[in-house]
């Protein structure tokens, strides 16, 4: 790796003595670089880049887009679930349409994870409720994984039992208090309950209302 050149000893030679003049070290960096490049050749080989992940997300079709007041207007009342995400990861959500300011609504508060009383519960339960089909989804996975059917033909009813008209429309509200984990969470538990039709909308004063007199009790 290093050659060190010195100057050999002159024998004395009469009365005085002859000293070699010095070098300077030099440091051949070849075998250093060879081995630099073979590293990281072999890292690029046995190493699996990684991949982007992304959520597999079944949306509703361009004309169940709730982003006008007549697409609103086709959702029932009966149909309407609105999550209303506020501070400190806590939620609440009220079944109905809130198109009337003299409406008396009932929120409730939700927690995450599991149980009777969490968000992925009251999504289920409002799925099965509205859409006949619903529970066909967890037997098409299981075909899906026997090899029975093939990944198309899992999507294609899936994505049909999914888009059933008068199933459960999911309204999803975050506060300014929210962050943005709450909203990448309540994504997480849509995909997991197997909701067909759900939108991400602005929240309203009445809404922003209703959650602060309820957390600030």
């Amino acid at each position: 790796m290093a050659d060190i050149e010195s100057a050999e000893s002159h024998k004395k030679s009469g009365k005085k003595a002859v000293r070699g003049k010095k070098r300077s070290t030099r440091i051949d960096m070849t075998p250093m670089v060879d081995l630099g490049f073979l590293l990281i050749t072999f890292f690029i080989l046995t190493t699996t880049l990684n991949q982007p992940q992304a959520m597999d997300l079944i949306v509703p079709a361009k004309e169940d887009v709730l982003d006008k007041q007549e697409d609103r207007n086709k959702v029932g009342d009966e149909q309407a679930l609105t999550i209303l995400l506020g501070a400190d990861d806590r939620m609440l959500y009220y079944e109905g349409l809130f198109d009337d300011p003299n409406k008396q609504l009932e929120p409730v508060e939700a927690s995450w994870g599991t149980g009777d009383n969490s968000i992925r519960s009251v999504l289920v339960r409002k799925s099965r409720e509205r859409n006949p089909r619903y529970d066909q989804i967890p037997v098409l996975q299981k075909q899906l994984n026997a090899g029975e059917i093939n990944e198309e033909e899992f999507k294609e009813q899936v994505t049909e039992i999914k888009g059933f008209k008068q199933g459960a429309v999911i309204m999803i509200k975050a506060s300014p208090d929210a962050t943005y984990q709450n909203m990448v969470d309540i994504l997480d538990e849509i995909k997991i309950a197997n909701v067909g039709i759900y939108a991400i909308m602005d929240i309203t004063p009445q809404e922003q209302t209703m959650l602060d007199e309820t957390f600030n009790q």
